[in-house]
């Protein structure tokens, strides 16, 4: 394949300098010196610079004035179900884990290669965690770690 024509840079823009050359840059006259290289840089975008007014005055920013809230109110508390599916729900991850547990119990641990008691204790550790999140009711998590305990679970059971 022919190689990709890469565009050239945008044309930067700079302001001329004020008060003359900078000093400590080599001019015309003398050679140029060898300094050590600095040490690689991160790649930034080329940054354009527009020259602006020389009286210009920067604009001022009014911000509102904060908003207060009565100590009074509660804040408002992280729900990760529905209060009235939350019942349902771990009754649905007990199910789940009951399940795993059945079918990691069917399983001889002694007759698993290392891949497969890998995966054993990767169950065990699922089902766990699961019971964690239960206990902080953390449904949500305890639902999704307990379909991945299951899961793994039945295909060992196979």
């Amino acid at each position: 394949m022919p190689p990709l024509a890469a565009p050239l840079p945008p044309p930067r823009v700079l302001p001329p300098l004020e008060g003359g050359p900078i000093e400590g840059v080599p001019t015309a006259e003398e050679p140029p010196r060898q300094a050590p290289r600095p040490a690689p840089r991160r790649r930034e975008a080329p940054r354009t610079v527009e020259a602006a007014p020389p009286a210009a005055q920067p604009p001022v920013v009014e911000t509102p004035p904060p908003v207060e809230t009565s100590p009074t109110e509660p804040a408002p508390v992280l729900q990760l179900a529905p209060p009235g599916d939350e019942a349902r729900v771990q009754e649905a991850v007990r199910r789940q884990l009951k399940q795993a547990d059945a079918d990691l119990s069917r399983v001889d641990y002694r007759a698993l290669g290392s891949d497969a008691r890998a995966q054993y204790e990767t169950a065990k550790r699922f089902a766990l965690l699961a019971e964690q999140a239960l206990s902080h009711r953390n449904l949500v998590f305890a639902q999704t770690l307990a379909d991945k305990a299951a899961a793994i679970a039945a295909v060992l059971a196979r």
